[in-house]
């Protein structure tokens, strides 16, 4: 349908959306569309819908266990995010970039982005991402070595998601 209306914009939110409800049915799927939605964008200069497709790749490749891959994406994505002029969605998309951190052992690369994270959701009055940011905060501590000091973390973090109703987010 939106192909016949020769509008690149609704051809590229179409990809879009068939490879983000493809995604959610199969982690990693929709890899094609993704691509095809971002070379849409890529040409109309949508930098935030740009942002949004990188990050779902991101997603895709980060459950797929390719996180070299994951890392480019949300490189990519936040830079995106920048230019159209979103800086606390920069600040979230560096988030899987953390985790990727966080789950290679590279908890001093990580830190400093979870720390940003935390301050652009508290600034955004975002609490789940203030509470999700915390949460991987002490799984980095923990790693590194410090469990007393991850427990006490992940503790004050669990009250967290419980007054938000969020605990399914805990990992």
């Amino acid at each position: 349908m939106a192909e016949k209306a020769k509008d690149p914009a609704a051809v590229g939110r179409a990809h879009y959306v068939r490879a983000r409800a493809s995604s959610h049915l199969e982690a990693g799927s929709g890899v094609e569309d993704g691509e095809r939605a971002l070379a849409i964008f890529e040409s109309t200069g949508d930098h935030l819908m740009q942002a949004k497709v990188l990050d779902m790749l991101g997603s895709g490749a980060y459950d797929r266990g390719q996180w070299n891959d994951s890392l480019a994406f949300e490189e990519r994505s936040a830079e995106q995010r920048e230019l159209a002029g979103d800086a606390v969605g920069s600040a979230v998309a560096g988030f899987r970039r953390a985790l990727v951190l966080v789950n290679q052992g590279k908890f001093d690369e990580a830190e400093p982005a979870l720390e940003e994270i935390r301050t652009a959701s508290r600034a955004a009055n975002y609490p789940l991402g203030v509470a999700m940011s915390t949460m991987h905060l002490a799984n980095g501590v923990a790693r590194s070595g410090d469990s007393e000091s991850a427990l006490g973390i992940l503790k004050k973090t669990l009250a967290e998601f419980e007054d938000l109703g969020a605990v399914r987010y805990i990992v």
